[in-house]
């Protein structure tokens, strides 16, 4: 189709007449690009404001988790030490246990416990064809009251050794010695204890050895 000149003005009449229409306002695609930039960069500033305090709010809350688990761990998680942390005058019992599956099975409990302010200490043996044994095995058992001495030398023994939540053994047939050590605020869960060094430990079991003579005579 050929348009003509005619056509042409005619299109061109119409565009002048419609710009001086009342209101009418030529686009200004400048001023538009600016704006839709500057938008832009206000919403862009408005991200990065909101990530920044995403990202201080993260770091707070890991303080404070790293915060509660240091006192948490304090308080009721990390091992104390006897002498240190827990002062003699706040245990009030301790148990030395042995026992073995083996046929027969074999069993021997030390028990250190206080009486007003005397320590007490018990032995006892158990003996069967089954396995745990009970106290219906018991077959030898007898206890005495410490002396002077021999208190300060228990004392001693335990000194530099650590106190932490027990836990279940996962070792098949291990025969301890279970070891448990009861004192203030407990909280009945913080009780497995540990000798300072197997030297240590050693000399204890020589120490019960001798009082059980003792206490047998």
């Amino acid at each position: 189709m050929v348009i003509s000149k005619k056509d042409c003005d005619l299109q061109a009449a119409y565009l002048s007449l419609e710009k001086k229409a009342p209101g009418w306002q030529e686009p200004d695609l400048d001023g538009m690009m600016v704006k839709e930039k500057t938008e832009d960069a206000v919403q862009s500033g408005k991200r990065g404001k909101a990530k920044q305090v995403i990202i201080a709010l993260a770091l707070v809350a890991v303080g404070i988790a790293v915060t509660l688990g240091i006192v948490g761990s304090n308080m009721f998680g990390a091992s104390k030490k006897v002498g240190k942390d827990i002062l003699p005058g706040d245990i009030s019992e301790f148990y030395y246990t042995k026992a073995s599956s083996t046929n027969p099975p074999t069993y021997l409990r030390y028990h250190f416990y206080t009486e007003g302010s005397k320590w007490v200490f018990r032995f006892e043996t158990r003996e069967g064809n089954h396995f745990p044994l009970t106290e219906e095995d018991i077959t030898q058992s007898a206890s005495r009251a410490l002396t002077e001495s021999e208190q300060q030398d228990f004392l001693a023994l335990l000194s530099g050794g650590t106190v932490s939540k027990m836990k279940e053994s996962t070792e098949s047939g291990d025969a301890g010695p279970w070891l448990y050590l009861y004192h203030k605020n407990d909280r009945s869960k913080y009780r497995q204890f540990a000798f300072e060094s197997t030297a240590r430990l050693a000399e204890f079991e020589t120490f019960c050895k001798a009082l059980r003579q003792a206490g047998e005579k």
